[in-house]
């Protein structure tokens, strides 16, 4: 395979009062891959009997993104931040007898999206140990086709697609001998990508949406110059909307 990526980034000098940065982001990839099968597995009465899977994919992603943090007084900032990214996949994926250029199968796919994602954040300091922040995140994960299959199993996948919210607190306390750190979360899924294997090939397909919250908490003390005690906890609850078909597995049939 071949890959090529470039980014450039452009941001504002480090006296200025607002921090702002902006770039543009390009990405290629082309790979070719076959895989070949033999024996009673592509034919139960035939050991000689052999077939390749010949699959070819190119993928560009393109994207502008900025992002900004201005005061708002003195102990308050607030961040803003906007990506939008197009990506474009396409595969030809051929079928043919081992050895061969005789094609007995093919098939092409392509998967488009344009999708904006961003940031919003608000943090402030109660003090010059305690700050505290409140954020909402929008991001992706890229939708592709797969590979490695039949031209029946070489399918598209949309992006999988997240709302994030989260509240938290960072302090460091007695003279920064003790630091805690707690947080909020709510997740919102959206066509989660999910894996199952039909006839041995992995085949990744979008689900439902699913919606997970929890917290947690991290406390670090510095009992003396030579011990550092630390403690965590959390909590989580996930729950997957309606998903007929979900994949599954028996572990003890």
């Amino acid at each position: 395979g071949r890959m090529f990526t470039q980014e450039v980034h452009i941001g504002s000098p480090s006296s200025s009062p607002a921090q702002w940065l902006a770039g543009a982001f390009y990405y290629r990839y082309k790979a070719g891959q076959q895989v070949g099968l033999q024996g009673f597995a592509v034919d139960p009465v035939d050991p000689t009997a052999a077939i390749d899977f010949d699959n070819h994919i190119k993928a560009r992603s393109i994207a502008l993104f900025a992002q900004a943090t201005a005061p708002l007084g003195e102990s308050t900032n607030i961040t803003g931040g906007f990506r939008y990214t197009w990506d474009r996949v396409r595969s030809l994926s051929l079928v043919k007898p081992g050895g061969t250029d005789i094609i007995l199968d093919s098939g092409r796919e392509r998967q488009s999206d344009d999708k904006p994602t961003w940031r919003i954040a608000l943090d402030h300091k109660f003090s010059p140990d305690i700050l505290g922040y409140i954020s909402y995140n929008r991001g992706i994960k890229s939708g592709n086709i797969g590979t490695g299959g039949s031209p029946a199993t070489n399918l598209p996948y949309k992006p999988e697609q997240l709302d994030a919210y989260e509240i938290g607190l960072k302090s460091e306390l007695f003279d920064r001998r003790v630091r805690v750190n707690a947080a909020a979360f709510y997740y919102s899924f959206k066509q989660i990508q999910f894996q199952r294997i039909q006839n041995g090939a992995g085949i990744i397909f979008n689900g439902p949406s699913a919606k997970s919250y929890g917290g947690e908490i991290e406390i670090e003390a510095r009992a003396t110059e030579d011990l550092t005690l630390t403690a965590g906890a959390g909590i989580l609850r996930t729950r997957i909307g309606n998903f007929p078909g979900a994949p599954s597995t028996c572990r003890f049939p």
